[in-house]
């Protein structure tokens, strides 16, 4: 294991109008843009160019085939897919409904979804057991705390199962204790500020994939350091990744995925397209808090300048 993970970089789609570009929409205030990915068996990396209403299977360095499924869904753009025997199953929340492209026909298809998801809170689709699982986050309005959901469907039928997944984040003193799916994890922190987003994915080994946020100390302006952790059921980290450190200062968004493998990878989506790595995780990571604090202090002092000079009118 390398002391500072590996960003390999599989596949690179630029932004644009042409065929061989994704899509990407920047008015000021909010970017359409492709929304998820996953890494098949053979290598291939599919995405999800929600923007264009197509799937793109990129594979050698190039792309091999597009796949439109346009006017199956009706939302802005599809949020979330899987792939299962040929077939991808993609996530219309708007609709509150699911369609299918196949690749080798090319067809696209709806299919009946009673399951009454939250819009934009689906977190994970897969198909496990001949059954099309979908987890999404949903609210106890009486606790008012959010909760995993898994809805399973029988292939081209309607939901036959709910229930809830056992996720739960227990913040003590230096750490903070994780159930999942009965097994404990008990992740240190190294300080107040830090937290636990979310778990990304449990691997085969029985290993986790967490994100964790140390938010910068003594600025009023949000910034923060945001670092991928593996950890094992005695909750020792075995492994850090530093996603793109420009990121630190932006607001560009990383999709992850892992493969059957237990291959982890990474999709950045910037204005000039798409960039996926293939993550090699490292033994620690140098920190970078020190430039994510000089960064948040400058845009604080600008801040301040901006309403210094501002005068309401009269």
């Amino acid at each position: 294991m390398p002391k500072e993970a590996v960003f390999e970089e599989i596949c690179l789609i630029p932004a644009g109008n042409g065929e061989d570009c994704v899509g990407y929409i920047d008015d000021g205030s909010v970017s359409p843009c492709p929304q998820d990915f996953l890494v098949r068996d053979d290598g291939s990396v599919c995405i999800l160019d929600s923007v264009k209403d197509r799937i793109i299977i990129f594979k050698d360095g190039e792309v091999q085939k597009y796949l439109d499924y346009t006017g199956v869904t009706t939302a802005t753009y599809a949020e979330n897919f899987t792939y299962y025997d040929g077939v991808f199953y993609c996530v219309d929340t708007v609709c509150n409904t699911l369609f299918t492209v196949d690749e080798e026909m090319g067809k696209a298809a709806r299919m009946p979804l009673d399951a009454d998801i939250p819009y934009d809170c689906v977190c994970r689709i897969e198909v496990a057991d001949g059954k099309l699982e979908i987890e999404f986050y949903e609210l106890d309005e009486q606790m008012l705390s959010s909760y995993l959901v898994v809805v399973k469907a029988g292939l081209g039928k309607s939901i036959v199962e709910r229930t809830r997944r056992t996720v739960e984040f227990d913040k003590r003193d230096g750490y903070t204790a994780v159930r999942v799916d009965g097994q404990d994890y008990n992740i240190a922190l190294n300080s107040e500020a830090e937290s636990i987003d979310g778990i990304y994915h449990k691997y085969n080994s029985g290993n986790i994939l967490v994100s964790v946020t140390e938010q910068a100390p003594g600025l009023e302006v949000y910034r923060c350091e945001y670092t991928l952790r593996v950890y094992d059921n005695n909750g020792k980290c075995v492994g850090y990744a530093l996603p793109d450190r420009s990121n630190q200062f932006s607001d560009i968004v990383n999709w992850y995925y892992v493969d059957s493998n237990d291959a982890t990878y990474m999709m950045n989506v910037n204005v000039d397209g798409i960039h996926i790595y293939r993550i090699t995780f490292g033994s620690g990571y140098t920190s970078r808090m020190d430039e994510v604090i000089a960064k948040g202090k400058a845009y604080q002092k600008e801040i301040a300048e901006a309403e210094a000079e501002w005068t309401p009118a009269n």
